[in-house]
């Protein structure tokens, strides 16, 4: 796989995960947020840590040809109600196994994003840009009562990649660990994966 296409693979997964990160609990929310995903050429590990106005955030990810890694730290913009806005760097580092060498990119990455209770459940909204690439991220997730079902919709695009997916998750009892499967739209792919998340 060339390195634009795990380039492509990682700003869809990294914004992916980072809207999975806080979709359980208020945005200001503390806690930790581990995932794993698997579709059929893909594997790939994600930690996010929130305290207070910081989010501490990584990613490791890999693909036939090659694998990725990221790492991002974002702040919280006082004052903006319950939207939460967060701006801070991001650096992303790309191997490529066929031309056996590696790229680093930094950049800044800006997100809102809003928790809503409402009459079905919840509602989650997401929006997000990030420098590298020119790429950008939108989600909407539905939380259908108190089932532990939640549905999203989402898309995105950059300089290396378009995608649009559909995700169904599932909260097993009242503890901190979800199962999800879903199906990304470009690639053609089935995705299943595993949470944790104390959010």
């Amino acid at each position: 796989m060339a390195s634009s296409e795990l380039i492509r693979h990682y700003r869809m997964m990294g914004a992916t995960v980072a809207s999975s990160v806080l979709v359980v609990a208020p945005a200001a929310a503390d806690g930790t947020f581990i995932q794993l995903d698997a579709g059929r050429n893909s594997l790939n590990g994600v930690l996010s840590v929130s305290q207070g106005p910081l989010t501490f955030g990584g990613l490791v990810a890999d693909y036939d040809g090659g694998a990725v890694a990221s790492l991002s730290v974002t702040y919280q913009v006082p004052g903006t109600g319950d939207v939460a806005v967060k701006v801070g760097p991001v650096v992303s580092l790309v191997k490529d196994d066929d031309k056996s060498d590696e790229s680093v990119k930094g950049g800044l990455k800006v997100s809102v994003d809003r928790y809503t209770a409402t009459d079905f459940g919840f509602l989650y909204l997401l929006g997000e840009v990030n420098s590298i690439d020119r790429s950008w991220f939108v989600l909407s997730q539905f939380g259908l009562g108190q089932s532990g079902y939640a549905v999203e919709f989402s898309a995105g695009g950059s300089d290396a990649y378009d995608e649009r997916s559909i995700g169904l998750s599932k909260k097993l009892g009242e503890g901190p660990i979800s199962l999800r499967a879903g199906y990304r739209f470009v690639e053609e792919e089935i995705f299943v994966g595993v949470s944790y998340n104390t959010f």
